[in-house]
């Protein structure tokens, strides 16, 4: 017995290749996948069909957004906050901020960088579907070179948040592994040291000036 189908109708579906909205498009979605996808004259219904009328509504793929911290509370008190934050409530933080993404449009996101690893671990919980949230790309923790603006903070903030580079190649390749090591999906490098601080780049002591 095949698997009831949901049909929704007379919507006005955005294509991305024109830039415009096609009206009375019909969708029809078996189990989890897109069946067919045509104008409303064209669509032919079968025995058992749920018909969801979506006359006046748009629908639009799914957004992806290429670069998101889920782990990040960022308020006016960005620093204090981390520093009386136990870090455990990072992934509760990353889970409810991936919902809400979700919740917002963006079916894909792609997390650039990590207080904590464990970013892995959120993304199999929404592949399991053990809770809803969208497809991740992760980098976990980024890379960077010593003496950049960002050390300029708490010693805690240094320990968790970041992935110092021990120096030179071994030092990258050992840092890349190890971020692969904790399922990463990309690997984040901050080249010109950062700028969460104000404080201007120090270009001369940067990735893109190194030699080795």
């Amino acid at each position: 017995m095949s698997e009831k189908r949901k049909i929704y109708k007379n919507a006005s579906v955005f294509d991305s290749k024109t830039g415009i909205f096609n009206e009375k498009t019909t969708m029809v979605i078996s189990g989890n996948k897109f069946e067919w996808v045509g104008s409303t004259d064209d669509f032919t219904k079968n025995d058992g069909d749920e018909i969801i009328d979506l006359s006046s509504k748009y629908v639009l793929p799914g957004l992806i957004d290429c670069h998101i911290h889920l782990q990040f509370q960022m308020g006016l008190n960005f620093e204090r906050d981390l520093v009386n934050t136990q870090q455990e409530m990072f992934h509760f933080y990353a889970l409810q901020n991936a919902q809400k993404h979700l919740a917002a449009g963006f079916t894909t996101v792609r997390d650039v960088g990590a207080m904590i690893y464990g970013m892995s671990s959120l993304k199999r919980v929404f592949h399991e579907k053990l809770y809803a949230g969208p497809r991740l790309v992760i980098g976990n923790k980024t890379l960077h070179q010593w003496g950049r603006q960002e050390n300029e903070a708490p010693e805690f903030l240094m320990k968790t948040r970041r992935k110092e580079i021990p120096s030179g190649k071994d030092g990258m390749i050992h840092t890349v592994r190890e971020n692969k090591h904790h399922g990463s999906d990309v690997i984040k490098i901050e080249a010109t040291g950062g700028v969460l601080h104000g404080l201007h780049s120090q270009l001369d002591n940067s990735f893109l000036q190194m030699k080795n």
